[in-house]
């Protein structure tokens, strides 16, 4: 841990753990308990992870030294309602830290397109509501090594023979740059650069509802642009010469589910104005 830590700038103390349920959850209720350092990034990083989440409660798939698993926090100086485009801006600085090969498929999962396009990790954003004020979570897993097999035909690895601690490090660093940028300029999308990393862009798709057409962009606040009509939540699938690859896009933001001590956590933050 000693050269993860010297890699993070402006970060509290890391929180390791050899295996963990999760460490958004690890994470969660080490704020809960009042122990956020105010002005400090926060990293919780678990070599294994026992009931690791995605978005829609999928589960997160892993073993031991293959993949990265983490969790970071901060407090946004940035306006609530604009708290869910993070997770686009998180999605872009992951897949900008991970290599030119690397799209962001909307709205915040992680793809490479070999032999098929194929999941190489995936983002989980959450506001957690603490008495000390609300902190914004994002929960990364990455592929690193290898994929289970029962994987191997929906997901890839990097592959690189990195030392995971180096490329948490790298993660890290790259959204903490992003997400800081973007609250300086009071929410606003970098939309020239994700749309250099968007998945599918110019492609034919198809949404949950049956929309199909062309898949131009986003708009300003995050939506996707698809023949002609913005989209918010759903399914989003390829459907022009290539396999089909379903996502749900949730209908309402992540929330946490209340703990034990009953106190509030978040409000829902994904529906749009």
């Amino acid at each position: 841990m000693n050269r993860l830590t010297a890699q993070l700038r402006n970060f509290a103390p890391i929180l390791h753990f050899a295996t963990c349920d999760s460490t958004q959850t690890a994470l969660a209720d080490h704020l809960l308990h009042n122990r956020g350092l105010a002005g400090h990034w926060h990293l919780a990083i678990a070599d294994e992870q026992t009931a690791g989440r995605g978005r829609t409660g999928a589960r997160w798939h892993a073993q031991p030294g293959d993949a990265v698993l983490m969790t970071l926090a901060a407090q946004l100086p940035l306006s609530l309602e604009k708290w869910p485009r993070t997770s686009l801006v998180a999605g872009l600085a992951a897949a900008e830290a991970l290599g030119e090969t690397v799209r962001l498929k909307w709205p915040n999962d992680l793809f490479v397109e070999r032999d098929g396009w194929r999941k190489l990790g995936g983002i989980l954003c959450e506001r957690l509501e603490t008495p000390t004020g609300p902190w914004w979570l994002c929960g990364i897993g990455v592929n690193v090594q290898r994929v289970p097999v029962e994987m191997a035909e929906q997901a890839a690895a990097l592959e690189s023979g990195e030392d995971l601690l180096d490329v948490a490090a790298r993660l890290a660093n790259a959204i903490r740059r992003r997400v800081e940028a973007f609250a300086a300029q009071q929410g606003q999308l970098p939309l020239v650069d994700l749309h250099a990393r968007l998945a599918f862009r110019g492609a034919v798709v198809e949404m949950q509802d049956g929309l199909r057409g062309e898949l131009e962009g986003l708009a300003d606040d995050g939506g996707l642009r698809v023949a002609g009509r913005l989209v918010h939540a759903g399914a989003i699938a390829r459907v022009e010469g290539e396999r089909e690859w379903r996502a749900s896009a949730p209908k309402s933001w992540q929330t946490l589910a209340p703990g034990p001590d009953d106190r509030p956590r978040s409000p829902n933050l994904w529906d749009p104005p």
